[in-house]
């Protein structure tokens, strides 16, 4: 890469950029996916203003768990809108996905699922990190523990202050890497 074009460094206690976590397919089917710190959220109501529902997002899954550092909505079809949740780590984005997977907010089921495009962005700039990664995947899906689970406390505050910052500094490359991904 040129210079100006490296992505930031993920701070070490925000931990891999890439984890295993557990998709659960409403026709019970469950599956080992890659996740970043970015989710997808399918299933929102379409009738309800986007900064209530962020509002109520948000809300959830720091109620699961998680520190949220953005929270935005897109206008859907009739089905309903979708959100997107950056969290802190993606450790707590596979945690919020798995205790969040398919709950009910404000009477319809939610779909939770890891943020694809982020994750072909990892996998393009960090191949052995993404490596490591799809290792630990297909050993939680041969049956082995998927990693632990982040603690809460001072450890979390320190790194919602590092993960801030790195987010930041993510998302002004974003559509550089965007760009030397797909082309």
């Amino acid at each position: 890469m040129g210079p100006g074009l490296d992505p930031p460094p993920v701070p070490a206690a925000c931990g891999p950029r890439l984890v295993p976590a557990l998709l659960k397919h409403k026709s019970g089917l469950q599956e080992w996916v890659l996740s970043g710190n970015i989710l997808y959220v399918g299933g929102l109501l379409p009738d309800l203003a986007a900064e209530q529902l962020a509002a109520d997002l948000r809300a959830s899954a720091e109620q699961a768990g998680g520190t949220v550092l953005r929270c935005f909505i897109k206008h859907g079809n009739y089905r309903g809108h979708v959100g997107h949740l950056e969290l802190i780590s993606a450790r707590q984005a596979a945690m919020v996905l798995e205790r969040l997977q398919h709950c009910r907010l404000h009477g319809r089921s939610l779909f939770f699922r890891p943020d694809r495009e982020q994750v072909q962005i990892i996998q393009a700039l960090h191949p052995q990190e993404a490596s490591a990664a799809e290792h630990a995947r297909i050993a939680c899906q041969a049956g082995a523990p998927p990693p632990p689970h982040p603690s809460s406390g001072e450890q979390q505050q320190w790194q919602r202050q590092q993960a801030a910052q790195w987010a930041v500094e993510f998302h002004s490359h974003r559509s550089t890497l965007r760009r030397l991904v797909l082309h």
